[in-house]
């Protein structure tokens, strides 16, 4: 069986720095894996 977990993150913008890449290394380091990223308005 699996686990999931939601994580909203910011892809960046006109002035802000994007933090996905930051998100996905630090669950990684705990175990997790990416399945899908959706994008949002």
């Amino acid at each position: 069986m699996y686990e999931y977990t939601y994580v909203q993150t910011s892809l960046g913008g006109f002035f802000t720095e994007p933090k996905h890449r930051e998100i996905i290394e630090e669950y990684a380091a705990d175990g997790w894996r990416l399945v899908q990223v959706l994008p949002l308005k």
